[in-house]
């Protein structure tokens, strides 16, 4: 028989695997140090106690509100005589205000003896707008000469409503209200002038007869 065949030569061990690498953690940045603890804040000053609140005095009560300025007085009207006016006529068309030195001005138709004259104001709120004001007397239209009355209406609104009365002694044909300034409102409606009655005098006593003489 033939002979058997020499065996393969034995391959040659195979070479150990290198052994792997540790596993490394992550790298992560390094924490920032902590501060340093602070310290502790100073107590503070000890505080001296504040002088004690002095007591509020006690609120006065409010000034009384003065009262309200009375109508000027006159006699009653009865014991006067009324002088009508035939006439009326103002500087301005109308009532109103924004003027400048305005006037109301009635004519009596002929001289008068005058005594007292009555304001007739507005019946409202108006009234107040009255302020000061001059009374005149004159002998022509337009030219008062005679200043009888200088007078400031009263500050209540009854009060200064009227009719608004003066004594306002002289003798005139006209009579006029006078706003004097700017700025001024005229709302008086009319104007009623006044004289005092005059007493009557007593009758003279009769006369005597004539005494005759004798004739000697």
């Amino acid at each position: 028989a033939p002979p058997a065949p020499p065996p393969p030569p034995a391959l040659p061990p195979t070479p150990p695997y290198p052994p792997a690498p540790p596993t490394q953690p992550p790298l992560t940045p390094p924490r920032p140090a902590a501060p340093p603890d602070k310290p502790p804040p100073l107590a503070p000053p000890p505080s001296h106690p504040s002088p004690p609140t002095p007591p509020c005095p006690p609120r006065m009560p409010p000034p009384p509100s003065p009262p309200p300025s009375p109508a000027p007085l006159l006699p009653p009207t009865d014991a006067m005589v009324l002088l009508p006016h035939v006439a009326k006529r103002s500087n301005y068309s109308k009532l109103g205000c924004g003027y400048v030195d305005p006037w109301l001005e009635v004519d009596l138709g002929e001289s008068f003896r005058v005594a007292y004259v009555l304001v007739h104001n507005q019946p409202d709120v108006r009234a107040l707008l009255l302020g000061r004001f001059e009374l005149w007397l004159g002998a022509a239209s337009g030219q008062p000469i005679d200043r009888c009355v200088s007078a400031t209406a009263p500050a209540d609104p009854l009060a200064a409503a009227g009719p608004l009365g003066y004594r306002c002694a002289g003798a005139g044909r006209y009579v006029t209200l006078k706003l004097p300034g700017s700025d001024r409102c005229l709302h008086v409606t009319d104007l009623s002038v006044y004289d005092v009655r005059a007493p009557r005098l007593p009758p003279p006593p009769p006369s005597l007869p004539p005494v005759e003489m004798p004739v000697t």
